[in-house]
């Protein structure tokens, strides 16, 4: 039979073995906070990044849009000058 002694000191062993295992798991616990707040960190780079993508193609859509209205007036002109020699050419060269 185990005496008074022997039966405080397995209490305090227990006791140290079990705050050992508490002081691990807030450890683990506090690496999970870390890693969830890199996550975190890395998601609001990507969705930055995202935002970023989406301005740049609106921009370069405007780009194009005013490209394109610059154009048509060009096309417009081509369109004239191809009815100006239609309406021009004689009858036996456009069979």
């Amino acid at each position: 039979m185990l005496t008074q002694k022997q039966l405080l000191l397995s209490q305090k062993q227990l006791l140290l073995s079990l705050f050992s295992v508490f002081h691990k798991q807030k450890q683990l616990l506090l690496l999970q906070k870390q890693l969830l707040i890199s996550h975190f960190s890395v998601f609001h780079k990507q969705k930055q990044l995202l935002l970023l993508q989406k301005q740049l193609l609106i921009s370069h859509f405007s780009v194009f849009h005013k490209q394109k209205q610059l154009l048509l007036p060009h096309f417009g002109v081509f369109r004239k000058q191809k009815e100006l020699l239609l309406s021009q050419t004689p009858v036996c060269f456009l069979i």
